[in-house]
């Protein structure tokens, strides 16, 4: 039982070190993964450590992209006004000339952002709260 346990602790110390030296692209790749499914809790980490890599490296264009995806990830720690306006503020310094795809990806972080913010309160959005509003508008509307 003993070295079972051993065998278990070597074997979870090998997997985070495979984490943690794995390639820039291989971290970037698994946090798109997690993002394209709405885990931004699992996308951050990934996104940070694939910033960190790549600002080593030197590649503006990643370094702008994974500083545009984590604060898209960043949606359960801060306000979604706030997430907004810091996307929009690295928007605004991206290096897009070079690379339509990052111009591409940001604006869909934007996008969908934007789909989690009421048009009407400019809050949350909550589709239970405005479903009742909606039909007794629309029944109104239809019983005149």
């Amino acid at each position: 039982m003993k070295q079972l346990s051993y065998l278990f602790v070597s074997f979870l110390l090998s997997c985070s070190a495979r984490v943690v030296h794995a390639e820039p692209n291989e971290i970037l790749r698994r946090a798109d993964y997690f993002a394209d499914r709405y885990y931004w809790e699992r996308a951050l980490p990934r996104y940070e450590a694939a910033e960190k890599q790549f600002a080593e490296a030197g590649d503006a264009v990643t370094i702008a992209y994974c500083r545009i995806a984590r604060i898209r990830a960043s949606v359960n720690g801060q306000s979604l006004d706030r997430i907004y306006e810091a996307l929009n503020r690295e928007i605004n310094r991206a290096p897009f000339a070079s690379s339509p795809q990052l111009r591409l990806r940001s604006l869909f972080f934007k996008a969908d952002l934007e789909n989690e913010i009421d048009p009407i309160s400019v809050l949350p959005f909550d589709a239970k709260q405005r479903r009742p509003e909606i039909g007794r508008k629309f029944f109104h509307w239809h019983v005149r």
